[in-house]
């Protein structure tokens, strides 16, 4: 029933892609560090932002859930600099919101040579949106939407921000942050294009 929200909301939206996924997934290393019994749930027109790259095995482990991926036709995101996604032939890349304002380290200026590349970019504000914007990424992670877990005791964006933001920018936007089966309608009233989540995941409540 997730599943098939989130997808009314894509075709809702006027500033959806085709190329970008209308569902993502949210690797975590703390709560969620084995993913791959999730990747069951996910379709090819959904996408997985991967980001278990600080640990010492991240590399080996990186290669062998990207093999998985691709075996479901799964898009893959890789969390870090294009540099890093390079080395192990990744085409689509997630770049955090600090490295917005190290476009060079990032590596964003490779995207002239690769132009099939995806990149998603995660924002907190509207100023992280247009710099976000202005560097042409695929699309923008805004976030909190509503409370999670991991942010608990901060301020999430409310519904009528995140709408008010969603409206403001000229990418793609995909919801991030508290989004479950008993709140993704109320983004029906904005022009999100997509979802972004972990718990709904890791519950097991993207099919229920």
């Amino acid at each position: 029933m997730f599943k098939s929200l989130v997808l009314k909301l894509h075709l809702k939206s006027s500033k959806r892609s085709s190329d970008i996924p209308y569902l993502f997934l949210i690797t975590d290393s703390i709560r969620l560090s084995e993913p791959k019994e999730i990747l069951k749930y996910l379709k090819k027109d959904m996408g997985i932002i991967y980001r278990n790259n600080q640990k010492k095995d991240a590399l080996p482990k990186t290669k062998k859930f990207l093999k998985k991926c691709k075996e479901r036709k799964v898009k893959f995101f890789f969390a870090g600099s294009i540099y890093q996604a390079s080395s192990l032939r990744i085409t689509n890349i997630h770049i955090p919101e600090n490295l917005l304002r190290m476009p060079t380290k990032a590596g964003l200026h490779l995207r002239r040579i690769n132009k099939k590349l995806l990149v998603t970019a995660s924002a907190h504000s509207y100023p992280a949106i247009v710099r976000a914007s202005q560097l042409g990424v695929s699309a923008i992670l805004l976030s909190p939407v509503f409370k999670t877990e991991s942010n608990f005791r901060k301020n999430n964006l409310g519904i009528i921000r995140f709408s008010m933001l969603t409206n403001k920018s000229s990418s793609p936007i995909v919801a991030l942050g508290g989004v479950n089966k008993q709140n993704v309608k109320k983004l029906y009233f904005t022009n999100a294009s997509g979802v972004a989540a972990l718990n709904a995941f890791k519950n097991n409540n993207v099919n229920n």
